[in-house]
């Protein structure tokens, strides 16, 4: 298939399961709600209830965090699905195993994206200060020139090369978790086979640099196109009918594009 007609079955893909997409968009909009507005539930739970707020608090973050690996675990369905040749986005069921999934992945996906974090830790440690936490506020600021922190100024020359590194290493990293989620996929789940680097640099070089990139940059452009616009009208005007959308209808829509397409990527290396 042509990356083309992989993104065009992937956009019909949602649409074969309005019933999952739908329930789906409820998880998300629970979860993102709970971590977004966990205080002001918390006040109004107390407020009407009566009851601790921190126990409020304790439980709507357990339950949003469980909503979460639930929702990573249907996306790895998806993907295991895909693999195995259904068309269709599969039943929310079985969810002891849709559970451990979710813990996987999420396990995974912290594993992975830690490195380049930790590794610009380091750098940050030993050679520019010993207060790399400052640092980083600074290289924030660097990028959203959008706070005044009252620290010692660092070459912006040299926090454009760590910016550079960083986003480079976090796409080389990427790129191999694309792969590394439906190879998972393909060997039934298995945790382990997600570090089977040997079998998951082949398959990248069978799909090659070229074909990911062109890949990666029409499901960028796909998500911007799509979320971007009512994303910031959410952030910049607080607007609760764009939130709803974002998040309820948006998001998951493009958590099954995204899970269909990596499949499909994977099964047509040509």
């Amino acid at each position: 298939m042509r990356i083309w007609e992989i993104l065009y079955e992937s956009a019909k893909y949602p649409f074969y399961g309005v019933k999952q997409f739908i329930l789906l968009g409820f998880i998300i909009l629970i979860t993102v709600s709970v971590f977004g507005y966990y205080g002001l539930f918390g006040n109004y739970l107390h407020h009407f209830l009566g009851v601790d707020y921190w126990v409020l608090l304790l439980l709507l973050i357990s339950l949003a965090f469980i909503l979460l690996l639930f929702e990573a675990g249907y996306a790895f369905r998806m993907v295991q699905k895909s693999i195995e040749g259904i068309n269709v986005p599969p039943k929310f069921n079985k969810f002891d195993i849709m559970f451990k999934h979710g813990i996987n992945e999420t396990v995974l996906i912290s594993i992975y994206f830690s490195i380049p974090l930790i590794i610009l830790y380091y750098i940050l440690n030993y050679t520019l200060t010993p207060m790399p936490i400052i640092i980083l506020f600074r290289l924030v600021d660097y990028l959203t020139s959008g706070w005044n922190i009252l620290i010692s100024p660092i070459p912006d020359q040299m926090l454009f090369i760590l910016v550079i590194f960083v986003v480079i290493l976090g796409f080389i990293l990427d790129m191999i978790f694309t792969v590394a989620i439906p190879y998972m996929a393909s060997k039934g789940g298995s945790f382990r086979e997600a570090f089977n680097f040997k079998e998951i640099f082949k398959k990248i070089k069978k799909i090659g640099l070229r074909r990911m990139l062109i890949a990666y940059f029409l499901v960028l452009l796909t998500i911007v196109v799509m979320g971007g616009p009512l994303l910031i009208k959410e952030i910049s005007q607080l607007n609760i009918i764009g939130f709803i959308i974002a998040e309820g209808l948006i998001a998951p829509y493009i958590v099954m594009l995204d899970s269909r397409f990596i499949a499909l990527l994977y099964m047509n290396p040509e």
